[in-house]
């Protein structure tokens, strides 16, 4: 084993405990009341080990923020880049089933901080993703199709967001009572029967 991988491996795990205690601290006192002082005791490391990694709480929020959803994100983008001429709804399946599977490898996370006490930013950071996948995938149809939407596209890609932010968050507030595969399915059933409609096109 040689040292660089034995120093990664200290890295993930120090970074790991403390972001484990941030969520903790979280879940018990609030955002607000956590501090640096109390995630450091809870983590059991001094504050310069804190500050080794981060600048603060706040770049703590930031950094976990980016890397949860850039997980499932960027891997989306690239799936939709390479989609080719090939544009069918039944492609969304497989993403929806790929972003419940990241979502709930982080569940803790993600309810903690969607919750009451959370960061109140991160719902917004993670419609600005959906919404931004939501809005390539459109934008596709529309190029290939030549055609022109029957709801103004804005309006569309919010409605669209909002529902989807509204089935992640019932699914992590009742301890993800289905499995992905079956949350996909749900959502495909809903976009078949009211949102694909509404976005039908015009040739």
């Amino acid at each position: 084993m040689t040292n660089d991988y034995r120093e990664d491996r200290r890295v993930r795990k120090t970074r790991q405990a403390i972001l484990q205690a941030f969520l903790s601290l979280t879940k018990e006192l609030g955002l607000h009341a956590v501090t640096v002082g109390g995630i450091t005791k809870r983590a059991d490391i001094n504050r310069a080990t804190f500050y080794a990694h981060y600048r603060d709480k706040q770049d703590l929020i930031d950094q976990a923020i980016s890397g949860v959803l850039s997980e499932w994100g960027t891997a989306e983008e690239e799936r939709w880049a390479g989609s080719g001429n090939e544009v069918d709804f039944d492609r969304l399946l497989p993403i929806f089933v790929h972003m419940f599977e990241k979502i709930g490898e982080h569940a803790e996370f993600y309810r903690i901080m969607l919750g009451p006490g959370g960061y109140p930013r991160f719902a917004e950071n993670l419609r600005e993703v959906m919404c931004r996948l939501i809005k390539q995938g459109h934008n596709r149809v529309l190029e290939l199709k030549g055609a022109r939407p029957l709801v103004e596209p804005d309006i569309y890609h919010s409605y669209v967001t909002s529902a989807q932010l509204g089935v992640i968050t019932y699914w992590l507030q009742q301890d993800r009572p289905h499995p992905p595969e079956y949350m996909a399915e749900q959502l495909m059933l809903m976009y078949r029967l009211g949102a694909v409609k509404a976005a039908d096109y015009e040739g």
